[in-house]
This record gives C-alpha cells, structure tokens and sequence, in this order.
C-alpha cells in the first residue's frame, strides 16, 4: 500500500487538545492549533526555546509522561490488543484501565516526542 494523507476537518475549538512533548515539532503543533482553538495543554519536562515564553492559551505540565502518573480510569476499549505496549498504560486490580492522568478528560492528544 502506497503512503496515503487522511483529509481530517474537525471542530477544534472548544476540545480539550494534550500536545505530548515540549520540542520543535511540539512548537509547531501548537502555533497551528491555536489558529484554531484558545486553549492547549503541552506536557514536557523542558520545552525548546520556540515555545519561551508561552504562547497565550497554553499551559504547561513539566513532567515526565509515563507511569508514575497513573491514575485509574473508567472506560470501555473495544479492542485490548489496540493498547499502547507502554509504562504509561495498564489495568489495576479491578480491571479499570489506568492511563497517565494528563490523559484523563482530553479530547485530542498528540504526540509530538522522539522519546519512547
């Protein structure tokens, strides 16, 4: 199969968007996000110096993603094996799907990281 583009027009307005990462391609993300939306969340533990200062409508978590930010979830997902083979997903002890708890009530999460 031949590399093909996916036309994607959504309403991004007043989602919830997580940029994972805090570098270049980070940086470039979010100026286009914000010619669409206020507001976009970026979770890095720096950020380069393109995104020095903040632009408006962004906030920052400095931190690591991963597993010691766990916090279990109450989901339904349709197919387990679609599950990402990360430290930042898993199931607790009732079976509740536990995620990163930057995750946790965002519409639209990107991730923009060379960090596995």
């Amino acid at each position: 199969m031949e590399h093909a583009y996916f036309p994607m027009f959504v309403d991004i307005f007043d989602k919830k968007i997580l940029v994972v990462g805090g570098g270049k391609v980070a940086a470039r993300r979010i100026r286009s996000l914000l010619l669409f939306t206020d507001e976009v969340t970026v979770l890095a533990p720096r950020l380069c110096g393109e995104l020095n200062p903040l632009p408006k409508g962004v906030h920052w978590i400095q931190r690591e993603y991963g597993e010691e930010h766990l916090s279990p979830v109450d989901v339904v997902i349709g197919d387990k094996a679609a599950l990402p083979e990360s430290s930042a997903v898993g199931r607790d002890d009732a079976g509740l799907m536990k995620v990163d708890a930057a995750l946790v009530g965002k519409d639209i999460v990107l991730a923009a990281t060379n960090q596995r």
